[in-house]
Formats: structure tokens, sequence, C-alpha cells
């Protein structure tokens, strides 16, 4: 975890110190150990340090080498491979920093290193020779990029947006389509931002900017087609429990205490108990957890799952009492951080750990996150099963499921499966006639969230944005694996990630997180879908993989924890006022992209049954209400001024 500033004048013009020492400056609690700036004629680059890993102790950037100047927030995993293909041996390993690797690494393949890294990475490199910056981003997005290009005049480039606004030329303008998405919780564009012109740079792409302008492309993906046959589900076990392994072991490097999220649930208890194993028993080298526990929102509670992890013993566990913390908690500050209204009501959990965290000493932060994404339950394998007329198999799975989840018929599900999978091969006039009975469905859009004015829903197009922005459901044959895909590829895994950094980078913590690691994702997508579904279980794989260094309790439960509850019962409970006065002194702003009509009936429901089935409407309202507090904006309404930016001040 560090932070990256820079800028390439178009021009011709001069890149300035003063120029470059404020985009850092603007971002230095990305990295308080040390901060520098570098200039030659038209591009300027800046670094902020935060020390981690052992070689970042002594590791100065912006680094110049042969004509070659990066500025990095970087941690690569393939090191030794590296250094090994690129005849580093000889050098002395405390000079081997990931910056220095990195810049050999362009030396020998160019445009094509990107492809060739493994780990968290963002990175621009100044090649003095042909004139072009060259800068990429880790697979997943881990590391946030963000840049703004004016063609001919600038290009600059910062890990947070409030740096890039530093600059007097990169204008700050309210970008109304992001507004749109989300309100209508519509993360897929991983491009966009909520300012028109600032971009980020999407996750598994490299940009270069030469004499003939910017050009980006994508250096990695997933591979949806390719498989991975092994002779039996033990193999498959052990495979994937050495890949998991090493990705939880690379990210163990680290010249500080180690923490790691435990929260009781199955993708990070086997990080804490795969941790804990590699960094042994030693007290200086022993693992921190930090849980949210929930004293009076019991539904929420996991504390009996995570204590099932403490008692194996070997870690240092830390609690915080998660339902003491409002969900909006310290909102102006992390509105400042986030850069953007929050879109996850969980995210207050995150910045209680944090804070635990970095007072108890802790640098570096292991998060479960992506486990569902990478790894996927694999419930759509059911769907491929009656799509084949596999019938014995399937009813197998089903009871299985509903003696495990009572809330599930097994008629029902039988019926389910027949009607809308069986039917769509053999008799697929008989099944679109079925779905047709008693169907209601709306017209294309009417399912957008009720607070969302139409007039600014019209304007921006948003109907039509949602119907080809959300995910079609997999249909069979191999619907499990093209449900893996869109898990892997969803917009949602970049900005959870990207937001969970810069909420960490506020503490000064740098996130990592095992199920992000490039090799399980590849593993995951190519192995067969039975390996993640049997016996009523989803992500069996895991389950096999450690079983008995998980606690039985954990790597066999069934049911997921839910802080839906704690959300309901506390948001009213602590932001009451809050909310009457964002809802109440907010309404001309608020008006521009919300129906107040229907956001008061919807809050005051709220007010007076002390529950909502529109709760995340209301806390999203609220959310950009206080954003919006903090951006003003100046123009008249969109409604009547038809037009799609808001000029906001500045300052």
């Amino acid at each position: 975890m560090s932070g990256i500033a820079g800028l390439l004048g178009l021009d011709g013009r001069p890149a300035t110190p003063p120029e470059i020492g404020g985009m850092v400056h603007e971002i230095a609690h990305r990295g308080p150990d040390r901060t520098s700036t570098w200039a030659d004629g038209p591009v300027g680059l800046g670094h902020c340090m935060l020390h981690t890993t052992p070689e970042s102790i002594e590791e100065y950037l912006p680094l110049e080498i042969d004509g070659l100047v990066i500025t990095a927030d970087a941690r690569i995993d393939n090191r030794e491979d590296l250094i090994q293909a690129l005849a580093l041996g000889d050098c002395p390993r405390t000079d081997l920093t990931d910056s220095r690797i990195i810049v050999a690494a362009y030396a020998k393949w160019g445009e094509h290193c990107a492809g060739r890294l493994l780990g968290d990475f963002c990175f621009a490199l100044w090649d003095k020779r042909r004139s072009t910056l060259f800068c990429a981003r880790d697979p997943f997005g881990v590391r946030p990029f963000y840049y703004y290009y004016a063609p001919r005049r600038l290009f600059a480039f910062a890990s947070e947006i409030k740096a890039l606004f530093r600059l007097p030329d990169v204008p700050r303008r309210i970008n109304e389509q992001r507004i749109g998405d989300y309100l209508a919780i519509l993360p897929g564009d991983k491009v966009a931002t909520f300012y028109e012109g600032i971009s980020r740079l999407a996750p598994a792409h490299a940009a270069t900017l030469g004499p003939h302008g910017l050009s980006i492309r994508q250096y990695w993906s997933v591979d949806p087609d390719h498989e991975v046959r092994l002779n039996g589900t033990g193999d498959y076990a052990s495979a994937y429990r050495r890949i998991f392994d090493e990705a939880v072991r690379c990210r163990l490097r680290s010249a500080f205490p180690v923490g790691s999220a435990l929260s009781g649930g199955l993708d990070s208890s086997a990080i804490v108990c795969v941790a804990r194993d590699h960094l042994g028993p030693g007290e200086a080298r022993r693992l921190r957890t930090f849980s949210g526990v929930f004293d009076e929102v019991k539904a929420s509670d996991e504390r009996k799952y995570i204590d099932f992890v403490i008692q194996q013993g070997a870690v240092d566990p830390h609690y915080i009492s998660a339902d003491a913390i409002s969900p909006l908690v310290d909102l102006s500050r992390v509105l400042w951080h986030t850069e953007e209204p929050v879109w996850t009501p969980n995210l207050f959990l995150h910045w209680g750990l944090y804070r635990s965290a970095r007072d108890s000493g802790v640098r570096i932060f292991l998060d479960g996150f992506l486990g569902d994404n990478i790894v996927g339950h694999g419930w759509d394998h059911l769907r491929d099963l009656a799509f084949a007329w596999r019938w014995p198999r399937l009813l197998r799975e089903l009871k299985a499921v509903a003696k495990r989840k009572p809330e599930y018929s097994y008629p029902s599900m039988v019926w389910d499966y027949f009607r809308h999978i069986s039917l769509d091969r053999f008799a697929p006039q008989a099944a679109r006639t079925l779905r047709r009975i008693g169907s209601d469905k709306q017209p294309q859009g009417q399912d957008l969230p009720s607070i969302i004015d139409p007039d600014f829903a019209r304007r921006i197009g948003l109907a039509e944005r949602r119907t080809t922005m959300l995910p079609q459901p997999p249909a069979p044959p191999n619907a499990a694996r093209k449900r893996l895909h869109q898990d892997i590829t969803a917009g949602e895994v970049a900005l959870g990630l990207e937001t969970a950094n810069k909420l960490a980078a506020s503490f000064s913590i740098d996130d990592r997180y095992p199920f992000s690691d490039r090799r399980l994702a590849e593993f995951s997508m190519a192995i067969p879908a039975e390996q993640r579904v049997h016996d009523g279980f989803s992500r069996m794989i895991v389950r096999r993989a450690l079983q008995g260094q998980l606690p039985d309790q954990v790597c066999w439960r069934s049911d997921k924890g839910n802080l839906a509850h704690n959300l309901q019962a506390s948001l009213l409970k602590y932001e009451g006022p809050l909310l009457d006065d964002l809802f109440t002194n907010e309404r001309q702003t608020l008006g521009c992209y919300l129906d107040l009509e229907r956001l008061d009936r919807v809050y005051g429901r709220y007010k007076r049954e002390q529950r909502s089935a529109q709760l995340h409407e209301i806390w999203a309202a609220a959310n950009l209400a206080a954003w919006l507090r903090q951006h003003p904006a100046p123009t008249p309404s969109p409604r009547s001024a038809q037009q799609r930016t808001t000029e906001v001040s500045n300052t």
C-alpha cells in the first residue's frame, strides 16, 4: 500500500515540483513514511511510501534505472521466478525491490510485462528513450488507478481522485450517469467514476501514452473454456489446497505484524487457519485476528463460529462491538476517503476493524472478500443436471439441500427445476406457456427503485442502461461455468476492492486478499462444476481441501452470516437526526435525482414502523445527500436546465 501520482504535459509545458508535490500531499495518508517527487521536462512522478514488506524499508520511489523511471504501488508475488527469468540473481536481495523487478520486466518484455506479474499493483513507468508513459493495474483492481486525459494537453493519474483535483486543468463535474447507476445498484461499469472526464484504468488493463495518443488494452482475462481434469475429488482438493496455500503465503510477506479479518464464515476462517500455520506460534509472528460481534442484534452475530477458530490457538484475537457502530459512522470522513457515495451498507464494519488493526500495530490486513466470486457456490450446476435430464443425481442433491436448509421445500424445488429447465429443452413451447401463467412482469425499466425521479431516469436512459448492464441468468448447458465467469469478471469486484483499499489507506493499512490471486481464479474457473456442489453443500472443494484444518463446525456449516438485521436495527437508532437533516435540508439537490414525495413516504413509513423493506433505498439516498453536501452544486436543477452534468465547486 502506497500512493502514486503523476502527469505528462502533452502540450510541451514542463511539469513543476509544486504541481507534483500538491498531488502527493493530497494523498499523503496513503504513505506516511516517505514522500518524494521527480520531474523532467513535461513529465512528473510522485510517490508516498507506506513500509510493509522487508524490501520496502529502503525503497525510494520514483526510481530511475537506465532511462526508465517508475512510481509504483505494488507487491509482486512471483518474485523468485522473475528474478531467475530476468537474470537478477547476482543483485543483493536488499536491492531487489518490487519496483526494481517491474522495471527489469519492462526492459525485457516491454508492454507485455504486466501479464507476467503476479500480485497487487498499479504503476506508471516513463520510458525516456521512447517518450512513452506505460501504466498498468493488477488483474482484479486491488490497487486503484484513476486518470484524466485531455488529448494534446494533459494526462494525469493518481491512486485517488482528490489528487487529480489539485491540478487546475482538471475539471470537477458530477457524472449524473454514475449517480443513476448508484441509485439503481448498477456497479458493472469498470471505468466510470462519479466525475465527468475522470476514469478508472480497468483491472487487468494497461495504458500506453505516446506520440500517437493513448491506447488501452487488456493484458489478462480468465479463460472460460479452459478445463482441468484430474483423477478424482481428492486430487482436486489437493490441487486447490496447494494454490490457496500459496495465495495466502505470498500475502504474508511483511516487516510488521500481520492481521486478518475473522467473521466466522468459510472464507475468512480458511485464510486465518492457513496464515496461522505459516506464521507459526512465536509471539512476535503470531497472527492477530479482528472480528465484529453483535451483542444486541443476535441475528447478525457469528461469535460462536469465530470462537471455534480462536479456540484452535496460535492467534491473538481482537473484537469490536459492531452493533455499537453506526452504519453511517464518521460519514463525512468516510466520504472524503471513498470519494463517492458508499455502495455497500456493511462498510462500517471494515471502518471499525481497520481502526482496531491500526491501534494494535498491524499494517498488513488479510481479508476473505471475493471468495464467493472467485470460487463460487456452484448452485447453477443443478440447473445443468436438470437440463441434461440427469434426474437421479439432481433429486439426490435436492433432497440433501432440503435437509440442510429447511426453508426450501423439496417438492417445490423439484417442480421448479422440471418446469423451468427440463421443459425448456424437451418442450420449449409448454415451458413458455407455463411461465406466462400468473406472470406479473413489469414493463422494461419499471423495476427501478421507486424513489428515483422518473424524469431523471428517462433523461439519462437509466431503464435501458439497467437492461443492458444487469447480467442475465446463465442458461444451460454449462450454466455453472457461465455463472462463475460472470462472478469473476463482475464490476462490483473492482469497486469493492477500490473502496476497501481507500478506507484501509486512511488507517495506514495494507489490505490483501488471497482470493484475488490470479492462479486461484484460473484454477477455480477450470475445474468441473460437480467439485463445488455435493450432498447439499456448495463450495465443496474448499471444504474438502481444508477439512481437518478448519474447525468442523465452520467447515460444514450450511448457513451464512447476514448483516442486514443489524442495518435494520441500527440505522434509525443511531442516525435518525442525521437522516432528518439530510432529507430536509438537501431537498433541492436531491430533487435533481429523487422523487421527493416517494422518498418522504418511504422514510416516513420506516420511522413509524422501525422497519422497512426499502431500507437500502433510504440508506442510498442518505449517502447521496451527504456526498452532494460535500460537493455543493451551484447550477439549477437538471430537470429545468436539461443538462447532463452539474458543475460543482472546485474547493
